[in-house]
């Protein structure tokens, strides 16, 4: 499955980005992040939660999304 998808596997994103990334509800990436679909990390400094890139693409490739 070949998914488009804007994430660079290094990079770091805001749960909003990611969100816009993935096209889908704020209830739905809690929902995600909830069962363990996607993980999230906290930043060292601010403890921001922040998804990493290839996490997204991970997702996005198993779950067949494509945008």
């Amino acid at each position: 499955m070949n998914a488009e998808c804007t994430a660079k596997p290094s990079g770091l994103y805001s749960l909003r980005q990611a969100r816009e990334i993935i096209g889908c509800s704020t209830r739905a990436l809690v929902n995600y992040r909830k069962s363990g679909l996607i993980p999230t990390h906290e930043r060292n400094g601010n403890k921001q939660k922040v998804i990493v890139g290839k996490d997204i693409i991970a997702f996005m490739n198993r779950h067949h999304l494509v945008r």
